[in-house]
């Protein structure tokens, strides 16, 4: 995950229907970034962190984000000059998260992250690693389940007797909780949690053949995951 990578995305992501609504008749496949600072903005906060920052350009105003005292603006290229970010004001995310702003975010992060897991999945599925080892697992899609994302479960590689098989998490096919699951609402009742009101993220879609080729599959599956970690 680096913010060239975000941008070159984001760029596919971009459409009429996510421009500023009074400047969305100019919109054009030309100048994909015009109306789109104050959502683009906000996704990098959201990746990056750092502040949101607002000038006036040309008259209008426009949104770009600080990161570290220095200045990203992945919009700057909708104005024909160069952009002078001396008198900027910070300003909180609750401010720009109108009722509009606030759906086009939304649409434009959907639309993001459809496409970052794609490439997760293209990374996954291209790996040999240990081929002849397991047995893939038969689902075109990383597996995203889940909203608040203060706390994020991975999973290296789907369970042979769990959820691919009962399509629920932690349950076998019978809708018990497996052995992992109740080992983990414990630790997470410490911290007044429920495992399936949390966000799980699945990329690895293998699972050994025997168990002795766990140990390398999981040293493989681990390679990969910090490959594609974020």
């Amino acid at each position: 995950m680096n913010i060239e990578n975000i941008q070159k995305v984001l760029l596919e992501c971009y459409s009429k229907d996510l421009c500023y609504p009074k400047v969305q008749d100019d919109w054009n496949d030309n100048n994909k970034c015009f109306g789109m600072c104050a959502i683009t903005s906000l996704i990098i906060n959201d990746y990056f962190g750092g502040d949101i920052c607002k000038i006036h350009v040309d008259n209008i105003s426009h949104y770009f984000n600080l990161i570290e005292n220095k200045v990203i603006d992945l919009t700057s290229s909708q104005f024909n000059h160069e952009i002078d970010y001396k008198d900027y004001q910070i300003i909180g995310r609750e401010k720009i998260l109108t009722d509009d702003t606030k759906n086009r975010y939304n649409i434009l992060k959907t639309r993001l992250i459809k496409k970052l897991l794609k490439q997760v999945d293209e990374k996954v599925y291209s790996c040999k690693s240990c081929e002849k080892l397991v047995d893939k697992f038969p689902n075109d899609a990383t597996v995203f389940i889940g909203k608040d994302n203060d706390i994020v479960l991975v999973g290296e590689a789907p369970a042979n007797n769990g959820w691919r098989k009962s399509h629920k998490l932690w349950c076998d096919i019978n809708g018990k909780v497996l052995p992992s699951g109740v080992v983990l609402q414990k630790l997470f009742n410490i911290i007044d949690r429920d495992i399936f009101e949390t966000t799980f993220l699945e990329s690895v879609k293998c699972y050994p053949l025997e168990r002795k080729n766990l140990k390398t599959c999981s040293s493989n599956c681990k390679n990969i995951m910090l490959m594609l970690s974020v």
